[in-house]
């Protein structure tokens, strides 16, 4: 595990990559902090970000006085940390008797460049993929406590709010837990009501706030493609 870490974060500094785009969200934290609305100009109600939650977390940064460069690009490789260690844990759920590749997928993880080049450049994605292994270490948690479904739901939440196609991965998710709690799938509602509400307060907040259901970033590419 402290050898993936390692390689991790040295493949991190080798790249040193930050994307222009983190400067956008950025924008929309400071904004916000310095009591100017979620905009990226004053006066603009316009929703040009791509993860709601990571400009919560900026906007918590400046609010404790972090410059947003340097606190951005250390929240992310504390967040790819996060992806290599959850993915350590699921191998070792998956192939209990096997540990050498619960290690081999750690290193895997480590050096592919997907997760190495985005771990400095100050954006959502690293949060976004260790929000998921995190969910699928839940999901294969062989524990059955009641905090389970709830904290999972949270989790859930927190994917939707990283990125929009998070939706995704919670309907896989209520997919997986239909099979385990059936018949009683009533199981799925500590689940089910933390992502509903946190996801459709979120979503009619949007509304309200930016008279759309969907982030400007989407008719954006929508129109690239």
């Amino acid at each position: 595990m402290a050898v993936s870490i390692a390689l991790l974060v040295l493949l991190a500094f080798r790249w040193n990559f930050v994307s222009d785009d983190a400067f956008i969200t950025m924008r929309y934290a400071r904004n916000l902090v310095q009591g100017l609305g979620l905009v990226y100009n004053p006066g603009e109600a316009v929703e040009g970000y791509s993860s709601t939650l990571w400009v919560l977390l900026l906007s918590g940064l400046g609010y404790l006085h972090i410059d947003y460069v340097l606190g951005s690009r250390a929240l992310s490789p504390v967040f790819s940390i996060g992806t290599t260690v959850f993915t350590y844990l699921v191998a070792r759920r998956v192939l209990p008797e096997r540990p050498f590749l619960s290690v081999l997928s750690t290193v895997l993880a480590s050096i592919n460049s997907a997760v190495s080049v985005w771990s400095l450049a100050g954006l959502e994605e690293t949060a976004f993929a260790c929000l998921i292994m995190l969910a699928l270490f839940m999901l294969l948690s062989p524990t059955r406590s009641t905090l389970r479904p709830l904290l999972l739901g949270l989790i859930l939440s927190g994917i939707v709010l990283a990125r929009n196609e998070g939706a995704v991965v919670v309907l896989i998710a209520v997919a997986w837990l239909s099979v385990e709690f059936a018949p009683n799938l009533r199981r799925l509602l500590p689940v089910v009501l933390p992502v509903l509400c946190i996801v459709g307060v979120s979503s009619i907040l949007r509304f309200l706030y930016f008279g759309d259901w969907l982030p400007n970033t989407y008719y954006a590419k929508y129109s690239i493609s």
